[in-house]
């Protein structure tokens, strides 16, 4: 097992932690209060993976974990971090005055799930209830949040994934100079899941804190700025199949949540923001 990548938010050179749980394509290490994610490098960049060749799980949860002068060990494995490449996401461009390919998104996302059959009963509902909290009744947002926090299927359930992909265009957008309108959403929105986080499974609540902050994975971020800053419209069904391919129904959600993030925004099929 090789080290090909690692996040930008992967401490180094010295630090230790646990083995917090292995799947079969994945071992998640809680490290300084992070879950630091060690999988495949046929999956996708997040803030705090490792990604490597030839993976085959030996550890147990509850390993020590060790990481001196770049070099981690856990269980059986011992990867050298000292040279690979640091994935780091680009910083948001300008945010466009249009989403052309806000319509193109929801029809490709809704043959997938049809085809998947991955519709969650009552997440529409709640997706809603925190759209009109956002758009005119703030105070509403904490408990529309918590009406989403863990809930759905998943190691990350679908309520989850839908706030990280709803955070993911309010922050780029905000970041972008977006105006004051994105970031005031983005602050009561990443406020609500601060609050509730601890709600939901360790794995979840780990990538909410990182939305609530900024960070998000690479083909959430891909997705979202091609939509927002219109520079590669042709990208986007590309990038949103992508981004629904991830986890088994993670990726569906967290486009839902992109899509409530351009409503919050105003944005409608192919018109600018009101």
């Amino acid at each position: 097992m090789v080290a090909v990548s690692a996040g930008y938010l992967v401490p180094g050179p010295d630090f230790a932690g646990t083995v917090h749980s292995v799947f079969a394509t994945a071992c998640n290490l809680a490290v300084d209060g992070l879950l630091l994610t060690v999988h495949d490098a046929v999956a996708p960049h997040t803030p705090t993976s490792v990604r490597v060749t030839g993976w085959r799980p030996a550890a147990r949860v509850g390993d020590p974990v060790r990481c001196r002068s770049g070099l981690l060990s856990f269980g059986a494995h011992v990867l050298d971090l000292r040279d690979v490449p640091v994935w780091t996401p680009p910083p948001p461009a300008r945010a466009s005055s249009t989403v052309t390919g806000w319509r193109q998104v929801a029809e490709l996302r809704e043959r997938y799930v049809e085809a998947e059959g991955l519709t969650v009963p009552g997440l529409d509902g709640r997706a809603e209830s925190l759209l009109e909290a956002l758009t005119g009744r703030p105070h509403d947002v904490p408990g529309a949040v918590a009406r989403l926090v863990g809930f759905g299927p998943g190691l990350t359930p679908s309520g989850d994934d839908l706030l990280v992909g709803a955070l993911a265009v309010l922050s780029r957008t905000a970041r972008s100079a977006g105006g004051p309108a994105p970031a005031r959403a983005f602050r009561t929105l990443a406020d609500g899941v601060r609050r509730h986080a601890h709600r939901t499974t360790d794995v979840a609540a780990h990538y909410l804190r990182l939305a609530a902050e900024g960070h998000y994975s690479e083909p959430i971020l891909d997705l979202v700025d091609a939509l927002v800053t219109g520079a590669d419209r042709t990208a986007v069904p590309a990038r949103t199949q992508a981004a629904l391919r991830v986890g088994a129904s993670s990726g569906a959600d967290g486009v839902a949540g992109v899509l409530l993030g351009l409503r919050v925004l105003g944005f409608s099929p192919d018109r600018k923001a009101a």
